[in-house]
């Protein structure tokens, strides 16, 4: 970004090419969070029910100042570790050039090493095979790479999973039927009994809830979140999806220096917004790795319908993926 900026600015200092650079790529990255992951992760209906899908076109009015905009416990400590659920076993690698399958490699063999991150052309086709290769479900079921092997030295290994439990102890997270009370999961009456959670937890899970505490009162924060059922069209639970959720509306809202803004210290124009709007995951990858095709929505698997591979590049009658034009941000 700054060296296509200076080529733009040629008589611009470092200083002045560095803080329009970040606030471009702070810019594009918000938009790619809430444009394309969140959507996957807690569901379009959600975003739209609260605010949070971005706009196309014009400036949001939607800062206020007695917003928290800070993350919560709940979030850091347990709801955003959701993605250790997702978790595959393997890691498989293409060519970044034909897709070409290249690698499959075993998730446990890779902790700790370095020197494969060094390996020609490795990240480009740990990229592209990231693209290709679906993630496990969201579910209770955690490969064995990361419950029992973790970080494994020949010794032994650690489990994710106990850490995270143990991380919501340690930094005194109120459990499981508060928050789903306090959410209005499934309702949100009170919960006295292991069989009241049959709402939006299936009978096999309550089961494994009911071996493993003595009442529902006792269940760990993250230990039930994982037991919940997908909620509409997100992919994760309904009290992940509140607790998610409510940060990242506390980062729009009680931001003042988020990026569709107007009237703020170091507001977009309309023009220049237009152009972070172009921006994408598929457009990250294609800039910076020797990827020359990807499908537009890289976040989700390519078909051959709604999300075809498609050209980083542009040229004569072939339209590749959007890119952002930066003649606007002339500092």
């Amino acid at each position: 970004m700054a060296r296509a900026l200076k080529a733009l600015n040629p008589g611009s200092n470092d200083e002045l090419l560095f803080q329009e650079s970040k606030r471009i790529v702070n810019a594009e990255y918000q938009h790619i969070v809430y444009n394309e992951f969140l959507p996957i992760m807690i569901g379009k209906q959600f975003l739209d029910n609260f605010g949070l899908s971005p706009l196309t076109k014009g400036f949001s009015d939607t800062y206020r100042s007695d917003f928290d905009p800070r993350v919560t416990n709940a979030f850091q400590a347990a709801a955003f570790r959701v993605g250790h659920t997702l978790i595959p076993d393997v890691i498989k690698t293409f060519s970044a050039i034909s897709g070409a399958a290249r690698r499959t490699i075993d998730l446990q063999e890779t902790f700790s090493d370095g020197d494969i991150l060094r390996e020609t052309n490795f990240v480009d086709e740990l990229i592209k095979g990231m693209t290709i290769q679906p993630s496990e479900d969201y579910d209770n079921n955690f490969v064995p790479d990361v419950s029992t092997q973790l970080f494994d030295i020949g010794v032994f290994g650690l489990d994710l999973i106990a850490i995270n439990i143990q991380r919501g102890r340690d930094q005194g997270l109120p459990v499981y039927l508060l928050y789903r009370h306090a959410c209005g999961t499934a309702g949100g009456g009170q919960i006295t009994e292991f069989d009241q959670l049959g709402t939006n937890i299936s009978p096999a899970n309550i089961q494994r809830l009911r071996d493993a505490y003595d009442v529902p009162e006792d269940i760990d924060l993250f230990a039930g979140l994982t037991m919940e059922e997908p909620f509409g069209d997100a992919l994760i639970g309904e009290t992940f999806i509140c607790l998610i959720g409510d940060v990242f509306a506390r980062l729009k809202f009680g931001d003042r220096f988020f990026h569709d803004l107007k009237g703020q210290a170091g507001s977009f124009t309309e023009a220049q917004l237009d152009q972070i709007r172009q921006s994408s995951i598929a457009r990250l990858i294609c800039d910076n790795t020797n990827i020359n095709e990807i499908q537009p929505l890289a976040f989700r698997k390519a078909n051959a319908d709604t999300n075809r591979e498609t050209s980083c590049v542009s040229r004569l009658f072939l339209k590749g993926i959007p890119s952002v034009d930066l003649t606007v941000f002339r500092v």
